[in-house]
């Protein structure tokens, strides 16, 4: 089951994404990069809603993420199981950086930073007007596909590794 999710999961995204084997452009690989994070946001956020979105996201399809991201997101998730009683890592859905749902998300624009794109993921609950994403999502590629390296969190000048890296440390302070 867990190969047939993977597999089907990734055919959709680079589906999406319009893979037909040569080089992009540079304004086509940024149309790819945008493609890409749509279709993962559209999968993501019905299975988040069930709440099994980060951990079937993180051990079904690995491959979506650098391995890095998956090391510290898995090392959180292990520390939190230890401490069931208590909120020792992340509080909340990282690739939304919220713990409630909006309504919608919006996919905005892609741009280049150095050797990854970023994509602007745009909360859209009742009543909120802010021009500032919620997630700015960090892609780079991998291979023949693209891979999540990181999620910003602009409205909080912050992102998913940082924060992964500051529960650790919080988490290493106490033993």
């Amino acid at each position: 089951m867990r190969t047939y999710f993977t597999l089907s999961l990734t055919i959709l995204l680079n589906a999406a994404c319009g893979r037909n084997g040569e080089s992009p452009t540079a304004d086509a690989e940024l149309a790819e990069a945008q493609a890409f994070v749509r279709g993962f946001y559209t999968w993501y956020l019905p299975a988040a809603g069930t709440g099994a979105g980060l951990k079937q996201a993180i051990t079904d399809s690995a491959g979506l993420f650098s391995p890095d991201l998956v090391r510290a997101i898995e090392a959180d998730g292990e520390a939190q199981a230890k401490n069931p009683n208590e909120v020792v890592g992340l509080d909340g859905h990282p690739f939304l950086d919220a713990q409630d749902f909006c309504e919608r998300y919006e996919v905005g624009t892609a741009r280049r930073d150095g050797a990854d794109i970023l994509v602007d993921v745009y909360a859209r609950c009742s009543g909120d007007t802010t021009s500032t994403p919620r997630v700015a999502a960090r892609l780079r590629r991998n291979g023949a596909a693209w891979a999540f390296v990181n999620f910003q969190y602009p409205q909080r000048g912050s992102d998913l590794l940082k924060d992964l890296d500051g529960l650790r440390r919080e988490r290493d302070s106490v033993r």
